[in-house]
């Protein structure tokens, strides 16, 4: 039911964002018949109802479209994720305070879940925390480029590591909901589905 009241809101949301956006559109191209009465832009503003349907209904699929793309995927409903760069994305169900990533196993052959985490410099530094997995480390640092997963026993260690590499410390790790409102707040909230 989460996911269809979501749905129904960012449908709600294309449909303005696609408004918006075709006035913007109909105003540059205005502009641009001021110097050129007799150029493209002329004949296909002639009729402006005709221009605001289709260029709307054009707008409202191509962001429809991304919502779906890695980098405009938010997740629906209850479910959330946050792309953080080479395929690689965190997510959360229920909003609860786990995230965790599919594709990326401790050294141990568990998944990763994590409570705290930040990405800095392509890089995902985080704790290793679970409701039903113990880890034999505490925390971890993956570099995203390279995908190299480093694992850490202690804080102290991480801490070490980071301040050698000039990385985020483990006073820095943000929450799953910090690090989702950090990133899909902002211009992505106002210009994007």
């Amino acid at each position: 039911m989460e996911a269809l009241f979501h749905l129904v809101f960012v449908l709600i949301k294309i449909a303005i964002l696609a408004g918006i956006y075709t006035m913007m559109l109909l105003f540059i191209f205005r502009q641009v018949n001021k110097s050129n009465t007799e150029s493209w832009f002329q004949k296909i503003t002639s009729n402006k109802r005709k221009f605001r349907l289709t260029s709307g209904a054009i707008i409202s699929i191509i962001l429809f479209i991304w919502m779906f793309t890695y980098w405009g995927n938010h997740g629906f409903g209850d479910f959330a994720r946050i792309p953080i760069g080479n395929g690689y994305v965190v997510k959360n169900i229920n909003w609860t305070e786990y995230g965790y990533i599919d594709q990326l196993k401790t050294s141990d052959g568990k998944e990763i879940e994590m409570t705290e985490f930040i990405v800095k410099n392509r890089k995902l530094i985080g704790n290793l925390d679970s409701w039903f997995e113990i880890f034999n480390n505490k925390y971890f640092a993956f570099d995203l480029k390279t995908e190299k997963l480093i694992e850490f026993d202690s804080k102290s260690e991480l801490d070490e590591f980071a301040k050698r590499n000039n990385l985020p410390t483990s006073e820095e790790l943000k929450s799953f909901k910090e690090n989702y409102q950090e990133h899909w707040n902002g211009w992505r909230f106002w210009l994007l589905p």
